[in-house]
């Protein structure tokens, strides 16, 4: 399956959040679950659970300990079991620095790939390395070097390379002598190299065009062969649009493409921020003509709900989360929101019914971004993470407050 790359940053914003929390004793638990997990045997576990602890020594401990168990049961008795088809992962505990208030949470996260097997742990931190594992990114890159001589065609996974083909030319080198003999013995040579261009262009097109994850692909050569191969190779239209970059090298062999990487480390980086920078450009120029763009958290949720906002822009570095409480009697929905992710550990989690006025039920903590993901869903509003490692990105974040949203009509 692949990952969304707002899945990935999303994802990384919430396990950087997990992991400030530690417990006091050993009492944080950490609950994976397949989507193919069999409630009955999952909930006599944590039942099991329960009547174990009862023999921890420290009362303390064994009533964080029965109370976090206790609150991932009714979490999954309030959704009925239904799992995503990616499987959940239940983080709960008491994270209280001060022992004699209390503050058990519970995150939820759902997995960007397929969980396959049932995991638990009560530790006193959380366990997050299954998570971590799955949002390392393997962006894939097609790596060209060539010349009138040979050619290697090679492919970048992440940090591993592969060479996927090598040609030779059979091309003759350099006549040496004058007359009318060398002029006619080069235009053989360049028609042979021409030749040899186009059966690599067609080596190239079987191998990119229809290649998963393919983000760009770099050229690389002596002089100006590149430019001769670009120029006379019969390209897919798809694979000259994926060109996106040139690079000088010594070599047309594995090591030419070693030296491909390595000169290409920051092309290779940009090509994933221009899509993010195009967007927050334009975000900011219809702000500076206060046209169809606005920020700040009341400007953009009225626009979202009036159905305005087309694009929402959310900050990585923005920390805010969102508290989720239910009415026991009227089943309403309820949302705080908490500006300083570092306070969640002061908050109360007590709330009131506005139209009820009975205690709400503590239901989950949510990034900003899944709680403006869900109530944009039925709004045709597209939900966009960005990141800060661009100047435009870090612009967005503290000049804007890092929220804002481009807006359909004022």
């Amino acid at each position: 399956m692949d990952v969304d790359e707002n899945q990935v940053l999303l994802l990384k914003k919430k396990l950087k959040i997990i992991k400030q929390y530690k417990g006091q004793g050993t009492q944080l638990i950490s609950l994976y679950l397949p989507p193919d997990a069999d409630r009955s045997s999952v909930m006599k576990q944590l039942t099991d659970e329960i009547s174990q602890s009862a023999n921890i020594k420290s009362q303390q401990t064994r009533k964080n300990v029965q109370g976090a168990l206790r609150r991932i049961m009714n979490y999954l008795k309030q959704i009925d079991f239904k799992l995503p088809e990616t499987g959940l992962v239940l983080f709960s505990g008491e994270v209280s620095p001060v022992p004699s208030k209390s503050n058990i949470i519970l995150m939820e996260v759902v997995p960007p790939k397929r969980l396959t097997t049932k995991l638990y742990w009560c530790d006193s931190a959380f366990h997050t390395a299954p998570l971590d594992e799955m949002i390392t990114t393997e962006d894939v890159f097609g790596l060209i070097v060539i010349d009138k001589r040979e050619a290697t065609i090679g492919v970048l996974r992440g940090k591993s390379q592969e060479i996927l083909g090598h040609e030779t030319s059979g091309v003759p080198g350099k006549f040496r002598a004058g007359g009318q003999s060398a002029a006619r013995f080069e235009r053989l040579r360049e028609k042979a190299a021409e030749d040899f261009f186009k059966r690599v262009g067609d080596k190239v097109n079987s191998i990119f065009v229809n290649m998963p994850k393919l983000k760009g692909i770099i050229v690389g050569g002596p002089g100006n062969s590149k430019e001769f191969f670009l120029e006379h190779a019969d390209l897919d239209h798809r694979i000259k649009d994926m060109i996106i970059g040139k690079v000088d090298t010594g070599y047309t062999d594995e090591t030419g493409i070693k030296e491909i990487i390595n000169r290409s480390s920051e092309l290779l980086k940009e090509v994933g921020f221009v899509k993010e920078r195009n967007l927050i450009n334009k975000f900011i120029t219809q702000v500076a003509k206060d046209q169809l763009a606005t920020y700040g958290y009341t400007e953009v949720m009225t626009a979202l709900k009036l159905g305005k906002a087309e694009t929402i822009l959310v900050s990585e570095d923005l920390d805010w989360l969102v508290i989720k409480y239910q009415c026991p009697s009227c089943k309403k929905n309820i949302f705080d929101i908490v500006k300083d992710a570092s306070l969640m550990k002061e908050t109360s989690f007590e709330k009131k019914c506005p139209d009820c006025d009975v205690d709400a039920e503590f239901i989950e903590e949510l990034d900003v971004y899944e709680y403006l993901t869900e109530v944009a869903g039925n709004m045709g509003t597209q939900v966009v993470l960005v990141s800060t490692e661009t100047q435009e990105g870090k612009t967005f974040f503290e000049t804007f407050g890092g929220l804002g949203a481009l807006l359909r009509y004022r």
